[in-house]
């Protein structure tokens, strides 16, 4: 059975965002910064998936902060 079919469009779209949403809060914790966050879901191809992303940013640093703190 296609995947597709067993969860729909949407069902597969809620995942990938929940998967973008968990990837930005642990970059957070990791210390990373705004733009920083940005380029990684670009390249691990999220960035699809959080269209708001300044909004969403704002919403999850309220709540979850830096564990580490580090430069690169």
């Amino acid at each position: 059975m296609k995947i597709t079919v067993k969860f729909g469009f949407e069902g597969i779209k809620a995942t990938f965002n929940h998967i973008a949403l968990d990837r930005i809060s642990g970059l957070i914790k990791l210390g990373f910064k705004k733009e920083e966050i940005k380029e990684k879901l670009y390249g691990d191809d999220l960035m699809r998936y959080i269209p708001c992303f300044d909004k969403v940013f704002d919403d999850i640093s309220a709540e979850v902060k830096p564990i580490y703190s580090f430069s690169r």
